[in-house]
């Protein structure tokens, strides 16, 4: 399950930093490569991570006007708007093997009771309930202890 976690976060970085390389090549920054593979990195990191990887897209921004740091600015945030609503929640839920919605709750309910912290721990967390889960169910059942649980 962990393995699965790590994985899909992986993934998720990797996806993140194809689409940070091509907004750059887009708006024509320098070292774009470079920039999408800091922003795939710090992708890794929870909360932070994202705004951290902007930052040097910006500052290669910077050099071409204020606008050229306004559109970056925006891209950045389309592609963590896309990347916090869609993809996290489908490919670690995916990974892992639990629903987007049961991902997105967990990641709430960590956040809410634990900080950072509970952010980071709530999907493998809620992962290895649902696995406890399906070998108590399983147990239960097979040795008939009860039909009412399930």
């Amino acid at each position: 399950m962990l393995s699965s976690f790590v994985r899909g976060e992986l993934l998720v970085s990797c996806v993140i930093a194809t689409l940070s390389t091509v907004a750059a090549v887009i708006l024509r920054l320098r070292y774009a490569l470079l920039l999408g593979l800091v922003a795939g990195v710090f992708e890794l990191v929870p909360y932070v991570g994202p705004f951290l990887g902007a930052i040097p897209a910006l500052l290669a921004a910077a050099g071409n006007g204020p606008a050229r740091v306004l559109q970056t600015a925006v891209a950045y945030a389309v592609i963590q708007q896309l990347e916090g609503t869609f993809l996290t929640p489908r490919i670690v839920g995916d990974a892992v093997g639990l629903h987007p919605l049961v991902v997105f709750a967990a990641l709430l309910a960590g956040e809410h009771w634990a900080g950072l912290w509970g952010a980071v721990v709530a999907v493998p967390a809620t992962g290895l309930v649902l696995v406890v889960w399906r070998h108590l169910r399983l147990f239960l059942t097979r040795y008939g202890v009860s039909r009412t649980i399930s």
